[in-house]
């Protein structure tokens, strides 16, 4: 349930709006700015582009850079800031202002929400539960782009902006309270961060083995790996002398 409002909080950030219908966006703020403020919406549009290119290259090295909570509160407190700008400036028709605040938006998002949920959203879930939120998040982004349209008919543009301000802000205080950070913790410490503490009891399934120690199953297969450690072999024993048979398994629940 997290990880489906958090890809719904992504994606009501308007972030599908600027991507896919920037030319009928910007065409649509033209209309009511004078002519020295207005910018060419196919010119709004190549610089729309150009934002998401840059904006992707310099994600690969801004997420990686700083931790997941840290990074998604800022990102997602920021986003709203410029959202309800780019409301100020479109309801004052100041064109040049709104185009500042487009390029700001996607510069942002794509360094933080938009492109830190591909990486948050699958380390906290499985590959099941990662397909079927993946599915809800297109859907939602088609809706989105749909209903898009007729904001922008009966809310106009400074409204449809104010809208994903409001649902943007409310993001920022949902994540103050229940984003987790995933940073330095392990594969399965992330997939059991939002597991119920009941789950994550019966998820722990310990082995003896022989006459050795108690060993649980994560740790027996990863120290038991190929790339197993002088240490590991000296804890549990060299894995080919391990005969995992009846007799001297037993299996603890």
């Amino acid at each position: 349930m997290i990880a489906m409002i958090i890809t719904c909080l992504c994606q009501q950030a308007g972030i599908n709006v600027f991507n896919i219908i920037s030319n009928r966006l910007i065409t649509t703020i033209n209309e009511k700015l004078p002519k020295a403020e207005a910018i060419a919406a196919n010119t709004g549009t190549q610089i729309v582009g150009s934002c998401l290119l840059i904006g992707a290259v310099a994600s690969t090295y801004i997420i990686y850079r700083f931790p997941r909570r840290w990074l998604y509160l800022r990102g997602q407190f920021a986003v709203a800031v410029t959202l309800a700008l780019l409301a100020y400036f479109t309801h004052t028709r100041r064109g040049y202002a709104c185009m500042i605040m487009i390029v700001f938006f996607e510069l942002i998002q794509a360094n933080s929400i938009g492109g830190l949920h591909w990486i948050y959203i699958p380390e906290i879930l499985t590959d099941v539960q990662f397909g079927f939120v993946a599915s809800f998040h297109y859907f939602n982004g088609v809706e989105i782009a749909f209903a898009s349209e007729w904001m922008i008919k009966y809310l106009e543009p400074d409204g449809l902006f104010l809208f994903y301000c409001i649902i943007t802000s409310l993001g920022f205080v949902f994540m103050v309270f229940f984003l987790k950070e995933t940073n330095g913790l392990s594969d399965k410490q992330k997939k059991e961060l939002y597991m119920p503490r009941k789950y994550r009891e019966k998820s722990l399934v310990h082995y003896a083995v022989g006459d050795g120690p108690e060993i649980q199953l994560d740790t027996l297969q990863q120290e038991t790996g190929p790339s197993a450690t002088a240490a590991s072999a000296e804890k549990y024993g060299a894995l080919d002398d391990v005969s995992l048979d009846s007799e001297n398994v037993d299996v603890i629940n």
